[in-house]
């Protein structure tokens, strides 16, 4: 058993995920010197959101972080694939909704459904979960602890959306939920995929998630919220002091809407500004949801830090040289350029040093 209480938390951010299993590659296989031992055998809890969520599921099924890396690497195309409509003209009247004579619908598709199709995303994290274990293995028959962050939107007994813990800590409701479930949950990107619906819940409740990015896209509060919930340091004799967290972001951004564009325009500012579905020079597509995940990261970061202090907790988060979106398939080299760029650097040099240092 490990003297400290391990945890590293990954943050959520589509294809932008390269970027985490990169770093934790070079944490894994250029250790610094003198250090031996392998860091993640020490890690007592996994934990992420979205795609963070899918990293951290990997990472507690014995997956490599460098056969995660290859999934972003190679399987981009697969992973968003375009959602195809019915044929029905407008989604209004799938929903029961009166027919205008000007559809939205006809000349923006994304107002009325989703971006991609979720299959070829549950078809990649099946194939590769299965190196390691069976995609409807149960959370709990994991020998590492895990945790993925979702949003409950609906369930068959009508309580409040909320946000959930998916994990195998001491004392969850949701130990039994499946791993590829667990993962589905968590990157179910709202606007970009459908929600997912969970086939088995507590006893016979049934519910749908969207992604965990819309409550905690750095999840590492979140995290330790539930550590602390848990009971799992008192379990093992340990307490708040012996929590070491790393926490790895998926680049920060420099996305912002320009300041001539709101100093003209502020009170064009609607629906149409907010949910835009293209990007224009440093705002990103949609640009509300990705103002949301930032701010929400940045903030996790700060009440992190406040709590646990550097000696306890650290961050690594390279800084994007270009507004990235989140299914941006071209843009993988220029992903492992800034996750290079950063290997090399000092900053990372001193975060694996603590790391291998406070992993113990």
């Amino acid at each position: 058993m490990t003297t400290n209480y391990n945890i590293i938390t990954c943050d959520g951010g589509g294809i932008r995920g390269l970027i985490t299993a990169l770093l934790l590659n070079d944490l894994v296989s250029n250790p610094p010197q003198g250090s031996t031992s392998n860091i993640l055998s020490n890690v007592n809890l996994f934990a992420g959101t979205s795609t963070g969520g899918i990293i951290a599921i990997g990472l507690s099924c014995g997956l490599t972080p460098l056969s995660l890396a290859n999934v972003y690497e190679t399987q981009c195309a697969n992973i968003f694939q375009p959602y195809q409509s019915s044929g029905d003209s407008s989604a209004l009247s799938q929903m029961g909704l009166p027919q205008i004579s000007f559809d939205p619908c006809s000349w923006v598709a994304e107002l009325c459904h989703v971006k991609y199709s979720n299959a070829g995303l549950y078809k990649v994290l099946s194939n590769a979960l299965s190196a390691q274990v069976t995609p409807d293995t149960p959370l709990s028959k994991l020998t590492t602890s895990v945790l993925a962050v979702t949003l409950m939107m609906s369930d068959t007994s009508n309580n409040p959306w909320t946000p959930l813990a998916l994990t195998n800590l001491p004392n969850s409701n949701y130990a039994d939920v499946a791993i590829i479930d667990a993962a589905m949950c968590s990157s179910a990107a709202p606007l970009y995929f459908p929600p997912y619906a969970v086939p088995q819940a507590p006893a016979t409740t049934r519910m749908w998630c969207a992604d965990g990015g819309v409550v905690a896209n750095n999840p590492s509060t979140f995290t330790l919220g539930n550590v602390l919930q848990s009971q799992v340091l008192q379990q093992q004799k340990k307490e708040l002091s012996n929590i070491r967290l790393l926490s790895i972001g998926t680049g920060a951004t420099i996305d912002y809407v320009s300041w001539p564009f709101l100093n003209a325009f502020a009170n064009n500012c609607g629906m149409l500004m907010w949910l835009n579905p293209v990007t224009l020079g440093h705002e990103p597509s949609f640009p509300l949801m990705a103002a949301m995940f930032d701010g929400q990261a940045q903030i996790a970061h700060l009440e992190a830090s406040n709590i646990l202090g550097s000696s306890q907790y650290q961050r690594a988060n390279p800084t994007l040289t270009q507004t990235i979106n989140l299914d941006d398939c071209g843009a993988i080299q220029e992903l492992k350029n800034v996750a290079t760029a950063y290997i090399g650097s000092s900053e990372w040099a001193n975060i694996k040093a603590w790391a291998y240092s406070n992993f113990i």
